[in-house]
């Protein structure tokens, strides 16, 4: 074990950037590298077979390829991006995205190297919403003859397209928008106007400088017949001089809480004419003659939507996965106070106390600290309550790629249903989507903000590279839907399948077909199907205080039905992990249910009014999100098998993952963690009790705690191998906490040194120091003319004052 190391020379003074560490000091013992080491070699499972699993080898192969050509490009370099202005990072993401292009062109880049690259660039440009939203909604949205039209035109970038439709006055509320879109069918042109100050777009990504096209979310007037809101492809600026065309305002919409290098905008039409086509009219048309032909669906557009909240999903995922790894490796680096009990396991410490103490430190050629009996300091990592909060984000980046997974499945599906005509999973991929992206986003933003609180003040530093990856990742809760709002769809889809199955039960013979055709149970709401054949079901009282009551199972009877009720002694210290898994489901199912079945009740009943039930159908919402993500999470790894007591999902995740069983075990504690967590969050545990589960006890909950603790044990070895397996690169992260390597303390020391206001100019004594506090400190009359010309102030504050 190598020796602490102690330097008395004193620090050398330096007119220039050397001040950083002009005598090459090292952090105290033991180093990042060799803490990083220990944990990576406690790891019980094979990182790379993870890795595999989460991404898929072509992907890995591909982050890594693009990884290397980014960092061997200069205009991708991140070394001094701390330190620039707004006005600064947008012109280097104009660089950075002119480069992207030209790699795009060069490399033959697929969709997926696109995206991969601009993930791994991560700083969202003036492009971005050309690829996330103007290409896609075209795709999804436009007839043939339009994507002929324009597809080529974008993918060739002869166009560079935003989307438009949140205005200055109106954002969740697409009905209440104010632009205008008034058909003329003489000239066969639409007029697009701009009525009211609140009518002007605004937040439009790209928009504000870049786009010269863009999609307009206006209202169609046809004929003063109000049809509400529809897509246009509208030309914004010219393509040869790049000028706003007449009749349209546009501009930057100003500094923002993040996403600095990209130009949200505002814009304003003051009654531009463009063509009948310019309407997107793949389900929708607008005749020559101003005929108006309605859609077969009027939610056939929404699945542009869920394609996009389907990335948002994945992304939540990755989000909190990258904010795992800096916390966790960083809490594994960082050392505070000491604690035997605690680091009873850190062969660091525990060797290193023991040198200490049999003073046997003098055998090494180093020198020995001034307080060479000071204890070595527990891994913060290693307390329970870091613990707890770091496992926890990782269980839930874990939990929300299997999510993902599930809704770029359910996708898939849409889009090939939709492309014979098959309406039947859009309402449930839409409800599902739009639940999924309100709840996973919520609990991203919640996790990374507790994840850079755990890292101490560090985490407050931009060096730590949580404050631009935080406030970038912030409008997820807002764009797509409001968070709040959203959930009311989610839940207005669950009541309306709940009565659709409650009046079919009340048909005879209707229970039986309930529970036997898999065809009136969705993927994600046949859970509901118990609540509305049993009325007994919620009131059933347990017989024995460790048993489980699961719903029942329907057999066919002369007359009707029978329900015979299974029961499971409950013990998850003793039961194996399939088991445990099938009951956790269980009662997540039976909480979403009953509480569908309690509002539809209340509503039907007038006890309560839709609108004062909005914080209780939110509350929906997150039930059903937390068993659709348990689910999801379970059956993606393979944890529920054919004798599960939760039937099957059509099309659903494989219950063969194809990893390794020593992978399997560890995201089995992960799974099962994540799933006991969630049920022991007081505000779940209020939910069951409101709706008298009669399973949750005050003996099984203290069981299920008992399990949680083992699961985090069996976690804890594998925390940073389990961050590891993400396969996030230093490019990528750029965070100095959360390095591969662990230096940690040296990565910050190295960053300081080229914080401009250490360096040229500003080395030694800042500039405007003597002009400004040096006048007061000598008790001299402040000199403004000397300041602002110093400072380079065109006029002193002293004047403006005056003024």
């Amino acid at each position: 074990m190598e020796k602490l190391i102690e330097i008395t020379k004193p620090i050398a003074q330096s007119d220039f950037a050397l001040w950083n560490n002009p005598n090459s000091l090292i952090p105290r013992k033991p180093d990042g590298s060799e803490s990083l080491a220990q944990e990576r070699g406690k790891a019980t499972f094979d990182v790379k077979d993870l890795s595999v699993f989460i991404h898929g080898r072509e992907e890995l192969e591909r982050m890594e390829r693009l990884t290397l050509l980014l960092e061997s490009e200069p205009v991708f370099s991140k070394d001094d991006q701390f330190f620039k202005s707004r006005t600064e990072r947008f012109r280097q993401a104009m660089k950075k995205s002119v480069r992207l292009i030209e790699l795009e062109r060069e490399h033959n880049w697929t969709y997926d190297d696109w995206w991969t690259a601009a993930s791994l660039n991560d700083e969202p440009g003036p492009i971005l919403l050309h690829h996330s939203m103007f290409i896609p909604t075209i795709l999804g949205q436009g007839s043939d003859e339009q994507k002929e039209l324009w597809l080529p035109l974008a993918k060739e970038y002869k166009i560079i397209g935003c989307y438009s439709q949140t205005e200055l006055g109106h954002g969740s509320n697409i009905q209440g928008l104010e632009t205008t879109a008034s058909y003329n069918e003489k000239t066969e042109e639409f007029e697009i106007n701009s009525p009211t100050l609140t009518a002007a777009k605004w937040w439009a990504g790209g928009l504000g400088r870049t786009a010269t096209h863009a999609i307009v979310v206006a209202r169609l007037i046809l004929k003063n017949r109000d049809l509400g809101t529809h897509n246009f492809v509208i030309q914004i600026r010219s393509t040869e001089t790049f000028k706003p065309l007449p009749g349209i305002i546009i501009g930057d919409i100003g500094p923002k809480y993040g996403y600095q290098a990209i130009d949200n905008g505002f814009m304003l039409f003051d009654h531009i004419r463009v063509p009948r086509n310019s309407m997107l009219m793949r389900f929708a048309q607008v005749q020559p003659d101003g005929t108006y032909v309605q859609p077969p669906n009027a939610k056939l557009s929404y699945g542009t939507m869920v394609q996009v909240r389907t990335r948002i999903v994945k992304g939540a995922a990755a989000a909190i996965a990258r904010s795992a790894v800096i916390a966790t490796r960083y809490s594994a680096i960082r050392r505070q106070f000491s604690n035997p009990e605690a680091s009873k396991d850190d062969e660091i410490f525990n060797a290193m106390n023991q040198a200490i103490h049999s003073e046997n430190l003098l055998d090494h050629e180093q020198v020995l600290p001034s307080r060479s009996s000071q204890p070595i300091e527990t891994a913060i990592l290693d307390y329970s309550i870091q613990k707890t909060r770091i496992i926890t984000g990782i269980s839930k980046a874990f939990a929300l790629h299997s999510t993902g997974k599930l809704m770029s499945s359910l996708y898939s599906k849409l889009q090939l249903d939709l492309e014979k005509g098959d309406l039947s999973l859009l309402a449930e991929t839409h409800a599902t989507s739009s639940g999924l992206k309100s709840v996973t986003t919520d609990m991203a933003t919640e996790v990374m903000e507790d994840l850079r609180r755990s890292c101490g003040g560090h985490g407050y530093s931009q060096f730590s590279g949580f404050p631009d990856f935080i406030a970038n990742y912030l409008p997820n809760v807002t764009y797509e839907g409001d968070n709040h709002l959203l959930t009311q769809q989610t839940t207005r889809y669950l009541l309306k399948t709940y009565d659709f199955l409650k009046l079919t039960a009340a048909k005879p013979g209707g229970k039986l077909g309930i529970m036997s055709k898999a065809k009136a149970m969705t993927p994600t709401t046949r859970y509901l199907a118990s609540a509305a054949v049993d009325s007994e079901f919620s009131s059933r009282q347990m017989q024995f205080p460790d048993t489980w009551f699961i719903s029942p199972k329907i057999k066919p009877k002369r007359g009707g039905v029978t329900r015979k009720w299974t029961s499971i002694p409950f013990n998850p210290v003793e039961s194996d992990p399939a088991t445990l898994a099938s009951i956790l489901l269980a009662a997540f199912a039976y909480r979403a249910g009953h509480m569908v079945r309690n509002l539809s009740v209340s509503l039907a009943h007038k006890e309560i009014t839709w609108t004062s039930a909005l914080p209780e159908v939110h509350r929906i919402c997150q039930a059903h999100c937390h068993f659709v993500i348990v689910e999801s999470f379970f059956r993606g790894i393979g944890l529920l098998g054919a004798n599960s007591l939760v039937s099957e999902v059509p099309n659903s995740t494989s219950t063969n993952p194809g990893i390794r069983e020593d992978t399997k075990r560890v995201l089995t504690d992960v799974a099962l963690f994540y799933a006991l967590s969630t049920i022991l969050n007081p505000a779940v545990l209020a939910d069951f009790l409101q709706i008298g589960a009669p399973y949750l006890t005050n003996t099984s909950i203290k069981k299920l705690k008992l399990w949680m603790t083992k699961s985090m044990a069996s976690i804890r070895p594998n925390a940073v191998a389990l961050c590891d397996s993400w396969a996030f690169s230093d490019f990528q992260l750029q965070s100095a906490l959360g390095r591969f390597d662990g230096r940690v303390y040296e990565n910050m020391f190295e960053l300081v040194s080229k914080e401009p206001l250490n360096i040229g100019e500003n080395a030694v004594v800042v500039k405007g120091y003597k002009e400004t506090f040096g006048r007061i400190l000598k008790g001299e009359k402040v000199e403004w003319n000397e300041i602002d010309r110093v400072l380079g102030e065109t006029q002193s504050i002293n004047s403006k004052a005056k003024l």
